[in-house]
């Protein structure tokens, strides 16, 4: 539980070692959040996360880097408690 009481935000989080990375910090305690490309994918992921029981959440990214997308992470970013 080195990560408890922390918040690991990834993006990539859906597959390879993002994902990886997602599923340890889940692991050790962290509440994660992550977006992916592929936001299919990434809700596949969270759904296999929220069955094993680890804290998690999705963030589902717009296609591109819009700036829509900045001002919502901008946002996220700010709200998060580190």
């Amino acid at each position: 539980m080195k990560l408890k009481d922390r918040h690991v935000f990834v993006t990539g989080g859906a597959d390879g070692i993002g994902a990886g990375i997602v599923l340890d910090a889940a692991q050790e305690g962290a509440e994660v959040s992550f977006c992916d490309i592929n936001v299919e994918k990434g809700e596949a992921y969270a759904r296999y996360l929220s069955k094993r029981g680890l804290k998690k959440f999705s963030i589902k990214p717009m296609l591109g880097f819009s700036r829509v997308w900045s001002v919502r992470t901008k946002r996220l970013l700010r709200s998060l408690v580190w």
